[in-house]
């Protein structure tokens, strides 16, 4: 009996750590101090990650191994690809723009506010968000970008659009505002 005892608990050991080996775990030691806000893949393979520390890091065999690229010396805080376009935003009103995801063009926001999050609906139009109740849209693929002003001051956290009229944003003040008109007035 202490055989078939010691036996299925060497079984259950070995199992456990194999089956440890399938979940979530540490690739390597790239942060150095940065603190990460953001992460996407794109085309499966090709994966980039932004820093507090202006860093944008990015991977091309599914995150094995990371290259570092210092883009600006203020917090980078959200990055979003569509098609073959990245954008990456930022503290300071940073924006960010890349045809091929290894040059980082800086684009006008012509805002100072910090933003925090970024979303495009398609090529053209897009959305940064941001502290001050800042909603920016870009409808030339990110080479400018107006400013929607929201009335009242919210710190906009996220933003994302479920079809191209209707759109949400959340604030950590604990609001979620809507637009239902492409952008034009929210509430």
């Amino acid at each position: 009996m202490k055989k078939i005892v010691l036996v299925l608990t060497f079984l259950l050991t070995i199992s456990f750590q194999i089956n440890a080996q399938k979940g979530w775990f540490s690739i390597n030691k790239i942060a150095n101090g940065n603190s990460f806000s953001s992460i996407c893949f794109y085309k499966d393979s090709i994966g980039y990650t932004v820093s507090n520390e202006g860093f944008i890091l990015t991977s091309s065999d599914m995150g094995y191994s990371w290259v570092k690229k210092k883009l600006t010396e203020s917090s980078l805080n959200d990055i979003f690809f569509i098609d073959y376009l990245g954008f990456i935003v930022g503290d300071d009103g940073n924006i960010f723009k890349s045809t091929d995801g290894i040059n980082w063009d800086k684009k006008s926001s012509n805002s100072t506010q910090n933003l925090n999050s970024v979303y495009f609906l398609d090529a053209d139009t897009g959305y940064a968000f941001g502290n001050g109740s800042t909603i920016l849209k870009t409808i030339n693929g990110g080479e400018s970008w107006t400013n929607l002003n929201l009335i009242s001051n919210f710190l906009i956290t996220d933003g994302a659009f479920s079809t191209p009229n209707f759109g949400f944003c959340t604030t950590e003040e604990g609001v979620l505002i809507r637009t239902s008109d492409y952008g034009q007035s929210w509430y």
